[in-house]
């Protein structure tokens, strides 16, 4: 690890849990965990009756092993205070262990039960399908009424990659959302929170970038937008606040927005590798702060 990254810890690791009041990210793991818990209640029910159920034999050791791994991927994400978005993408594959000590519970529950093998088989069956259900269920308008997840901010991210890869191919962006910006365009990207930057994850958090129950949200919640200006020197600001930043004025005395194919951006003034002649400037960038 020190030899890769430099130090013992990567940067991603100081950037998400150091600096944080330790209460306060208890509090944001379990907001984060707690619906999780609760879509997949029946699943730790039965996890919990099997290992009870083959409690007096060695049996016992198997379902409580599979059983540890969702329980440390839980404790996990409450110690690092939660993720962005209530999604539980990290969680994920912990389910699947889960599902296989649920499975022994229910064929303990089964037996025990007593009944014929045609009630046996509705059980199971009823089961299986109020597992699906209840795991599903924050994913319902998605998966029978809607887009996908952020379906529309992600293609607004893939429409101004468009516009700087046209404009600007070869200039610095300083951006918030770090994914799909960084991925489509051919320049260069500066992550204004933080992941690639070690002073700007030794930071304090900022409590104020706060969704979902989460307060100082982890990996979102440090940030200084004046530095990335000051320093790395960016041709285009994707945001001119994020949590207490605001760099409205700055951004307004150095930055101009402009528009190319319907879409606004936030463009430094006389930028040498921006093709100004492909754009329309129609403003101060804080006057069009909700377009960008």
């Amino acid at each position: 690890m020190d030899s890769y990254y430099g130090e013992l810890l990567p940067n991603t690791y100081t950037l998400k849990v150091s600096g944080y009041d330790f209460a306060q990210q208890l509090q944001n793991g379990l907001h984060f965990v707690i619906p999780f818990i609760g879509s997949s209640s029946i699943l730790w029910l039965l996890s919990c009756f099997a290992i009870f159920a083959y409690r007096k034999n060695d049996a016992w050791l198997l379902p409580a092993c599979l059983a540890a791994m969702p329980c440390i991927a839980v404790t996990y994400q409450i110690y690092v205070g939660g993720d962005p978005w209530l999604y539980w993408r990290q969680m994920t594959p912990s389910i699947i262990p889960l599902v296989m000590v649920a499975m022994l519970g229910l064929e303990r529950a089964i037996e025990k039960l007593k009944q014929s093998e045609e009630i046996a088989v509705l059980i199971r069956s009823a089961t299986v399908v109020v597992i699906i259900t209840a795991l599903n269920w924050s994913f319902t308008g998605e998966l029978f009424k809607g887009k996908p997840f952020l379906f529309a901010s992600e293609e607004k991210l893939v429409r101004m990659s468009n516009l700087l890869n046209d404009v600007m191919p070869e200039s610095r962006i300083l951006v918030i959302y770090a994914g799909v910006l960084p991925y489509y365009y051919n320049g260069y990207a500066i992550d204004a929170l933080g992941k690639t930057d070690k002073y700007i994850a030794r930071l304090p958090p900022d409590y104020n970038a706060a969704w979902n129950g989460m307060r100082g949200v982890p990996g979102h919640s440090k940030h200084s937008l004046q530095y990335d200006v000051d320093n790395k020197h960016p041709d285009f600001l994707q945001y001119l606040s994020w949590g207490k930043d605001n760099i409205s004025s700055f951004a307004d005395a150095n930055f101009v927005a402009i528009v190319y194919k319907g879409q606004v951006a936030c463009i430094r003034k006389n930028a040498p590798n921006v093709k100004w002649n492909l754009v329309q400037e129609i403003g101060p960038c804080s006057t069009y702060k909700n377009s960008l």
